[in-house]
């Protein structure tokens, strides 16, 4: 399964440029098949730190380190298990599906 991650907003503090709040993406695609999730995750910072890196300065590299940070590999892999049980559940139900529509005759 292919995964490509995204951010798409993030919150900072005014006066510091401490970022607080970061909202990602991540998009699958199996088989032909796509699905993604969409999550939050909260940050903390010290903008006095000697590592904060300046709101001006941040890379998406940079933020998305955080995010899986934060997240860590336990709850990235239930997500993609999740995401990925999910879009194998579709696959299975187009090769198998539960009703048919159609006319005998029309073939």
């Amino acid at each position: 399964m292919k995964t490509i991650w995204k951010i798409t907003d993030v919150k900072r503090k005014p006066q510091t440029g401490l970022v607080i709040e970061v909202v990602y993406i991540m998009n699958f695609s199996l088989e032909g098949k796509e699905d993604r999730h969409v999550g939050i995750v909260t940050l903390e910072g010290d903008p006095v730190s000697p590592s904060f890196v300046p709101f001006e300065k941040l890379t998406e590299e940079i933020v998305l380190e955080w995010v899986k940070e934060k997240l860590g590999d336990i709850e990235i892999n239930r997500i993609i298990t999740e995401v990925q049980t999910r879009i194998e559940d579709r696959i299975q139900k187009e090769q198998n599906p539960d009703v048919l529509n159609g006319l005998p005759w029309s073939k």
